[in-house]
């Protein structure tokens, strides 16, 4: 029994969450501030506080365009190439806007 709570014990350890003061908690933080990701805020926000599935893609698209950029800024993840976030369409009619 007690191997056993040992083990739990380690792997919750494991699990735990990002420390608050580790860099990608901050890149975190500092995305959610980011002047991009503010206006597609207050876009959605002017528009009665409805967030269509377009105008949450643009969100999360400008999220993680500035969380990318601060973990590049902190050595974290190398400069260069990759893919860019799938978008899906939210409808049939998406793409004619």
């Amino acid at each position: 029994m007690r191997r056993l709570s040992a083990l739990v014990a380690v792997f919750l350890a494991g699990c735990a969450a990002t420390p608050p003061d580790s860099p990608t908690a901050r890149c975190d933080r500092e995305a959610l501030a980011d002047p991009d990701v503010r206006r597609e805020l207050a876009i959605a926000a002017g528009a009665n506080n409805i967030i269509t599935p377009e105008r949450q893609n643009d969100i999360n698209t400008a999220i993680v365009r500035a969380r990318q950029a601060c973990l590049r800024r902190a050595g974290i993840v190398q400069p260069g190439g990759g893919v860019e976030p799938v978008q899906r369409p939210t409808s049939l009619f998406s793409s004619f806007r």
